[in-house]
């Protein structure tokens, strides 16, 4: 026998033939994951004594979360009757200590390789039949295999490991039911080149390769990542609540912002769980359009480096109202300084960069790494594409996900499906899973699945200084004095904020013949050194044009900015700012960030193409985020947007997410702990 391995009990001996199997990294239980941590199996143990022997293979259903994966058959295996008591199930933790466990039933097969992390599995229940008297019989595999119990059924399915889909799995799985989370993509490689700018930034390592087109035909590649923790793994944490005007309706010169039908109140107690749960650092009472709050924020406001406290108090001066950035992040500072045991250690490399030290709370450090060690009813399946949903044959109830995983096809099935895929995937899939109820896609009697797509209207701007700015962790101020209106315009103008700090290779790589007037006096490693960098986010419009869709197999993106008056005076509002605090008197616009071109190909702030409402005719959800034509599916990403405001969504998507938790825990008769 090649390559065997035996496991021993003081009750049982099992000896595993690991060679019969394929390839050896398909054997998992013992056999292959003797040194993962985290790892949980149910196994069923007899009272009595028994043995267990095979000679070739071994064979029992494997299942993850209630699912079975995989079924290996047994070549000769019995199992000698010791007693008649029954089986009685068992936890058993696999650790490197696992040899001296009691073991008595293990061996299992995942024929596509192991989920990532931690796993719920679950073996068959493996017991004598009732009416066989035979009391030291040996026991065929076919005298078992009538007995084996299949869970086939989640209680809930999460697509999405972003903040939306992962944060309201989190939560739910603290009631104790089988949650499954499928992400399209594999864990971020931890790697030195995460701090890397050109890694990041020129090349655009970490962002799809996929293309997408243009209304135009334009080709382009999204600004979207496929990692667990989704797009939040490169965002810049900083995490806003809508101010409470932005859920009634907002005039505009080029339109109108709708209202929301809930409002501000309605979110108030979650937007205080999402604080908390994403680990947010703020002082209240500095912005002066922040709404109103029941709670403090959870820590205090990341401390302002010299200049950025200079420029600070030059805007004071001026009579603006700059307040520190509300940011998600695992920081502990005493007196301004990073203690020794700080995750964060407040280095250049946070804003648009993968955290190698997991010091910024994105979706995966905070919601799905803990809930994989919390809860073993919670479970994560990685590179699991799902390429549609299926319905019952009347059309109201999904009964399927379909997924592809490692080029095989797979189908998992649940009693609520959440999509939270982000607001452009979700809408895809939904277009991809028409069918005879559903012919322009599922949930889109309205029409209205993949249109009214936002996106803010950005800019990412460069200031060169007259001094040198050493700042190492810029991003910690912003002002909202021109949110709702300025002195000179009585319509909305957006959000100033600081951002990550520009770095040569960035400039060499963008190199915009406005900047090259500054050569040869300022090469692009001085003209780093000198800048101090902007993100300015005006309020866009949503418009039933602007929406993602299918030709074909091709994603068209049709796009027509507006509202875009507003957004030049906001830059002009910031230049006259930035002279009175030492700047050169241009602003020069970075038009790639994180590997991509804004505006189209700029998707990090998505929201709005499958929006919620009280009426079927123009919305796709319900209040509680439900498709209206589904009695079973949520969706909690930033699609159901009526408007996007002009901050950050992230923080607006968690507070939903968890919001729509409570609904559905309620549905399915149990209780989810608050965050």
């Amino acid at each position: 026998m090649n390559d065997a391995k035996a496991f021993r009990g003081p009750h049982a001996e099992l000896t595993l033939a690991q060679s019969d199997l394929g390839a050896r990294n398909h054997v998992c239980g013992v056999a292959g994951w003797i040194d993962r941590p985290h790892l949980h199996i149910w196994h069923d143990c007899a009272i009595g004594k028994f043995s267990l022997s095979t000679s070739v293979v071994f064979a029992w259903r494997w299942f993850v979360g209630g699912r079975c994966l995989a079924v290996a058959r047994v070549a000769s295996t019995t199992f000698k009757a010791m007693d008649k008591r029954f089986v009685v199930r068992r936890r058993v933790s696999l650790t490197k200590t696992v040899r001296e466990r009691n073991l008595l039933t293990a061996g299992c097969v995942d024929h596509r390789r192991q989920v990532r992390r931690s796993f719920v599995p679950e073996f068959a229940r493996v017991m004598k039949k009732r009416d066989d008297t035979r009391p030291d019989s040996d026991l065929t595999f076919t005298d078992i295999q009538g007995e084996c119990a299949v869970m086939e059924r989640y209680d809930v399915i999460v697509i999405g490991s972003g903040p939306g889909g992962a944060s309201l799995a989190r939560k739910l799985a603290s009631t104790g039911k089988s949650i499954l989370l499928l992400e399209r993509g594999d864990y971020l490689k931890r790697e030195i080149a995460n701090w890397d700018p050109k890694t990041v930034f020129v090349e655009g390592a970490y962002q799809t390769t996929e293309t997408w087109y243009g209304g135009d035909g334009r080709k382009f590649h999204p600004g979207l990542h496929y990692y667990v923790g989704g797009n939040s793994k490169v965002y810049g944490a900083a995490l806003f609540r809508l101010r409470e005007r932005d859920f009634d309706e907002l005039q505009h010169k080029d339109g109108i912002s709708p209202a929301w039908p809930l409002k501000y109140a309605d979110f108030e107690p979650y937007y205080g769980e999402a604080e908390r749960l994403f680990h947010v650092h703020g002082q209240r009472g500095e912005d002066p359009t922040e709404p109103p709050s029941s709670t403090p924020f959870p820590y205090p406001a990341v401390s302002h480096e010299p200049r950025i406290q200079a420029l600070h108090d030059s805007l004071r001066h001026a009579g603006l109202h700059p307040f520190h950035l509300p940011l998600g992040i695992l920081l502990d500072e005493k007196d301004g300084k990073v203690t020794p045991t700080s995750t964060c250690i407040r280095c250049a490399a946070f804003d648009g960069f993968p955290c190698l030290l997991n010091g910024k709370a994105d979706a995966q450090v905070v919601c799905v790494d803990p809930a994989l060690a919390a809860y073993p009813n919670f479970s994560l399946l990685t590179n699991a594409y799902v390429t549609r949903l299926e319905t019952d044959p009347s059309g109201h109830t999904v009964t399927a996900v379909h997924v592809v995983r490692k080029d095989a096809h797979e189908r998992y099935s649940a009693d609520i499906i959440v999509a939270a895929c982000g607001a452009l995937s979700s809408a895809l899939l939904l277009l991809r899973s028409a069918s005879e109820r559903h012919p322009h896609g599922l949930a889109n009697g309205s029409d209205q699945v993949g249109r009214n797509y936002m996106r803010h209207n950005q800019s990412i701007l460069m200031a060169l200084m007259r001094e040198p700015n050493d700042t190492m962790f810029q991003k910690t101020l912003a002002v909202s004095d021109f949110y709702f209106n300025a002195d000179d315009w009585a319509y909305p103008l957006g959000l100033i904020q600081m951002c990550a700090t520009s770095h040569a290779d960035q400039i060499r790589s963008e190199a915009l013949p406005e900047w090259l007037s500054w050569l040869p006096e300022m090469p692009f490693e001085e003209m780093a050194r000198h800048s101090m960098d902007f993100w300015l986010s005006s309020e866009d419009l949503p418009r039933a044009e602007n929406r993602v869709r299918y030709d074909g197999e091709r994603v068209v993106l049709d796009l027509v900015e507006g509202n875009m008056e507003a957004h030049w005076r906001l830059k002009k509002k910031l230049e006259q700012l930035l002279g009175l605090a030492g700047a050169h008197s241009v602003l020069m616009e970075r038009s790639l960030y994180l590997g991509k071109n804004v505006p189209i190909g700029g998707t990090a702030h998505q929201a709005g193409t499958a929006r919620f409402g009280t009426d079927p005719a123009d919305s796709v959800l319900d209040l509680d985020c439900k498709a209206h034509e589904l009695d079973n599916l949520y969706i909690t990403d930033a699609s159901f947007f009526p408007s996007i405001g002009a901050v950050n969504p992230t923080l607006t998507i968690v507070a939903n997410a968890l919001r729509v938790a409570d609904r559905i825990a309620e549905r399915l008769g149990v209780k989810a702990a608050a965050m």
